[in-house]
Order: C-alpha cells, then structure tokens, then sequence
C-alpha cells in the first residue's frame, strides 16, 4: 500500500533551499580543498548516493513536479554566486 503525502508548499521550498544552500557550501568547501581530484570525485559520487538514498520517494517526486518547471532555483543560485555582476538579470 502507497501512502500518498501532501507536503506544505512554503515547507517543502525551505526545506529544498536549505539543503541547496548546505550542498553548495561543501561542495565549495570539497572544491577549494587540498584534497587529489580523484578523491573528490569519489566524495562527490558517495555523497549523492548517500544523500539520494535518505529522500522519500513522494517527496522526491513532488520536488521533481515542482522545480521541472518555472525558473531553476539551483541555477539561480549558482548564477548569482558566480556571477555578481548579472544579479539583476536573474
């Protein structure tokens, strides 16, 4: 038997945020590190498994629903990281 949730828009947005936030900030932290590329890798492979692995399944599927469409949070955020000269173009 399916359960089926119905998860609070605003929670489900902040809770994506954070974790957007929070996998961007190792990510840089793993990037800007001492550590040989190889292994990088290897803890980038092994953090998405572990991380996709501890996801719900429905609300895995309603962030999919959610964030397919309309502007790309990730990409956003990434381009006014990286960018800060084109915030306004976001």
């Amino acid at each position: 038997m399916r359960i089926v949730v119905d998860f609070p828009a605003p929670l489900v947005h902040e809770v994506f945020r954070y974790y957007v936030e929070k996998a961007m900030d190792e990510f840089d932290q793993l990037h800007n590190s001492d550590i040989a590329f190889p292994d990088k890798i290897k803890q980038i492979i092994f953090t998405k498994k572990e991380t996709a692995s501890q996801i719900h399944e429905d609300f895995y599927q309603y962030l999919m629903k959610e964030y397919t469409t309309g502007v790309n949070y990730i990409k956003k955020n990434v381009c006014r990281k990286n960018y800060p000269s084109f915030n306004g173009s976001f």
